[in-house]
Parts: structure tokens; sequence; C-alpha cells
């Protein structure tokens, strides 16, 4: 990478913190591969939230399906979960980097979050086994979270950026695409999110059935690098 892209990848960076001081941002962004997004998580600073080296994987069976990198995080009260908490349904959230909330506070809700039992393997995609090895991160993590910024503004960020893919959503039986509509419906209003939600076909066919079932499902899926989504508001 060039010194002058670095400078413009800084900058741009800088103007988005500002952005976000008074305006709405939603931010999914899994693990990456052989780099660091120092400028990314620079937003997430001021509120003491960090994200942790690594993909978070589930030693709790109750708490993945497939796979232990394929989560079922708890969800915890907010207006962008409790629909799906009073219909009992669940969230997959796979290829996942675990946020570490420094001190949950008024400002910071943690929507989603591992188990106990969850750990961050730090060799990333290049991990070999499930198990716990030296070096590995205990949990539990927030695996998504809002914040509520200075000026009115927001930002809502999730530690996976594939979990609406066709798998994942089939997986939870559409209710991952259900979480990213009440993201983008809390940050700018339900009107807005359906047209965002069209536009950028966010949504896709899923089976109707939404409640939750620790039925291991067929087949897997090979680990690879993930990829980072932004989208100001």
């Amino acid at each position: 990478m060039t010194a002058i892209l670095k400078h413009e990848l800084k900058s741009y960076f800088h103007s988005l913190t500002a952005y976000v001081f008074g305006a709405f941002l939603l931010v999914m962004a899994g693990p990456v591969d052989g780099t660091e997004l120092t400028n990314l998580y620079s937003i997430l600073e001021p509120y003491g939230v960090t994200p942790v080296d690594g993909i978070v994987v589930e030693a709790d069976r109750e708490h993945y399906t497939v796979e232990p990198y394929i989560l079922l995080p708890d969800l915890n009260s907010h207006d962008i979960t409790d629909p799906l908490i009073e219909e009992n349904y669940y969230i997959n959230m796979p290829l996942t980097q675990g946020l570490s909330v420094e001190d949950a506070s008024v400002s910071v809700t943690a929507l989603l979050t591992t188990s106990e039992e969850s750990f961050s393997k730090v060799a990333g995609y290049d991990l070999s086994t499930y198990e716990k090895e030296d070096g590995d991160i205990d949990g539990p993590f927030a695996a998504a979270v809002s914040i509520d910024c200075t000026n009115d503004g927001q930002i809502v960020w999730f530690g996976s950026s594939v979990f609406l893919e066709d798998l994942y959503n089939a997986l939870s039986s559409g209710s991952n695409s259900d979480l990213a509509m009440n993201a983008l419906s809390d940050l700018i209003g339900e009107r807005e999110a359906l047209a965002d939600a069209l536009a950028t076909e966010f949504t896709s066919e899923a089976p109707t059935q939404r409640r939750r079932s620790h039925d291991p499902a067929s087949g897997q899926r090979s680990l690879s690098p993930d990829r980072t989504g932004l989208l100001p508001l």
C-alpha cells in the first residue's frame, strides 16, 4: 500500500468519524486476513468498544449451529432486537470478530452476545482446530453493538460481514435479514429501510418457520477471508 493511499484512507476515516457524530453509520466488519483495519476501528475507541483479534468460536453446543464458528448468540433487549426476542427468533453469526465492550453504558448496547464458553481463535482463517489453544482469547464477546453517539448520531456495528449471505440467512430461516432490516429501520426509519433493502437486495427467500432449533444442519463451509461493509446513512 503506497504512502499516498494510506494518507487518503486515513483522511477518509477521519471524515467518517466526524460524520457519525450527528449522523448514522451501519458497519458489517468481520475478521480480516493479514491486515488490521486500524482507522476503521478507531471509530469505536471513544465508546470503549474494541474489536478482538481472530475468529470467535463457541464451545457451548447450544450456542452454535453446524460448525463452532457459526454462532447462535444471545439477543439482548433493544429496539432492534426486541421484535426478534418476542417471537423467539434466532440469529446465525458466522465468521465473527468479537467486540470487547469496556464498560456497558447508556450509550453502548451489546445487541448480540456469545456464551461464557466462547473464545477467539487468534489464528484467524489459518485455524486448524476448534479446540482452545494458548494465546486464544476468552469470551464472552459482543457480536453486534448499537452505539448512541454525540449530537444524536448512531452506529450499528456487526462483527460479521457475511451473515446476510443466503446460506446463513437460510440457516436462521430469514431472521438474519430481519435483524438487518430492524437495524436500518432503527437508523433511518422503516420506509427508508425498506427502500434501501430492496435496492441493495438485502433480503432473500427463506423458509417462513423461524423458531429456535438447535438441531445441526447438514453441510460444511470452509473458512475464507472476509470482507467489510460500510453504509453511511
